[in-house]
């Protein structure tokens, strides 16, 4: 099962909405990036999507207010879907939500529609996942045993989504998880944790698991160091990436291969604490780990977008400033893009790369020259003058963007070497 369509009616702050996964002679699209400024509604259609993807069951854990969700002025909302089912064909899921609904109401509504949506997870060869993380991930230090849950939903397929939905929910332990898993499975256990984290934290690998003190090993460039005394970004990643791992194993009995298992993956603000160079890795990481999962992320840094290829970064916006949001896809490849140029194109709004102190800087320069059209600058004031020549000595201190950096002159030095070797 995957998705191929996600259509929005009159739901939050979007009238209308189509997001496609399909791409011309390709499968399904397996990565999706949605940029956009603050409050237009990236958020809004990542919990969309997890509500038509997650169940019955999980539907009364994680639609608390359905007024919320239909648009003000209207009395009914939608969300639909399309998906492509285990057998091949193409089903069409659709949600309607009324802004007078209680829970009951809405799941006796669309009881024909969820009991298909339960019938297709169940059909798929190793179940199938919907996981969701919010931007208030954090990782949980309580102490749970197999047997206890620190959920505050009920079903499972809710509470692999409970972040996106309550700013409250932790994610699972991963000491926990990790500690229980080893204990299931011994030495294979061990290997699984390793084989999954591996790359995942830049500059740190998973070294072992403490039993005396219940808590997992990082081997650092300080040491060996447990978890709970990484940085806080390290452990955002590690806490996400293994909430998802026991997610997976939780809801599937014992699966082949996790890693391998298909299903949708969700993130918001997929970029939260990374340094610029590990956003860079991220995709490529995810993708390769999760080969058989569709990712849908948000973001607002150039440098994630920098890394989708030709129809996987969407642009979500207000055109004009008071109508509804509208999506758009960025046309081209977001790879080919230096990250001045992307920050410097629509996608960003940013009329310039400058920061605001040179802006200011050429916006003085040309006021100042304005000023005195006829009369030239030689007849300008003296604290003009003065102020003027400031302002050019700082603008030609600015370096040159075009400049090459030392690494691509010597590229450049050694690509002359080479053709001059030809030549002869």
């Amino acid at each position: 099962m995957f998705l191929k369509r996600l259509i929005l009616k009159n739901i939050r702050s979007i009238e209308h909405l189509e997001l496609c996964f399909d791409q011309e002679q390709e499968p399904l699209r397996p990565w999706t990036l949605i940029l956009g400024e603050n409050g237009v509604g990236k958020s809004t259609i990542l919990r969309a999507l997890a509500l038509a993807l997650a169940g019955g069951e999980a539907l009364q854990d994680l639609l608390v207010n359905p007024a919320d969700w239909v648009r003000k002025g209207s009395d009914l909302g939608s969300i639909a879907v399309e998906i492509v089912a285990p057998d091949g064909t193409l089903e069409g899921l659709k949600l309607s939500i009324s802004s007078k609904d209680t829970r009951m109401t809405i799941l006796k509504r669309n009881v024909k529609a969820l009991d298909r949506l339960d019938a297709f997870q169940k059909q798929a060869s190793h179940g199938y996942l919907t996981i969701g993380y919010g931007v208030s991930r954090r990782l949980s230090t309580a102490r749970v045993t197999s047997f206890q849950k620190s959920e505050s939903f009920i079903s499972r397929r809710a509470q692999a989504l409970a972040t996106l939905f309550d700013p409250n929910a932790t994610l699972y332990p991963l000491d926990t998880w990790a500690i229980d898993l080893h204990y299931r499975r011994g030495d294979e256990g061990l290997d699984l944790i390793r084989t999954a984290f591996k790359d995942l934290l830049r500059g740190i690998q998973f070294s072992t698991i403490d039993r005396e003190e219940r808590e997992l090993l990082f081997d650092t460039p300080d040491g060996l160091i447990p978890l709970r005394s990484l940085s806080d970004g390290y452990q955002d990643v590690a806490g996400w990436w293994g909430d998802l791992l026991f997610r997976i194993t939780d809801i599937l009995s014992q699966p082949a291969g996790p890693l391998s298992v298909p299903g949708v993956l969700i993130i918001d603000e997929v970029d939260l604490h990374l340094h610029p160079a590990w956003q860079r890795q991220l995709r490529d990481f995810l993708t390769q780990r999760l080969p058989n999962f569709q990712i849908i992320t948000t973001s607002h840094s150039p440098l994630a977008a920098q890394q989708c290829g030709p129809g996987e970064l969407f642009l979500l916006q207000r055109l004009p400033e008071n109508d509804p949001p509208v999506l758009s896809v960025f046309e081209g490849d977001p790879r080919l893009l230096k990250i001045q140029q992307l920050i410097a194109s629509p996608i960003f709004g940013l009329d310039t790369t400058a920061s605001r102190y040179v802006e200011n800087l050429r916006n003085d320069y040309t006021e100042l020259k304005d000023r005195a059209p006829n009369r030239g600058l030689l007849e300008s004031k003296d604290e003009e003058q003065e102020h003027l020549q400031s302002i050019v000595q700082k603008l030609s201190e600015i370096p040159d963007s075009e400049r090459l950096s030392k690494r691509q002159r010597k590229q450049q030095d050694l690509l002359t070497q080479i053709n001059d070797s030809l030549k002869k």
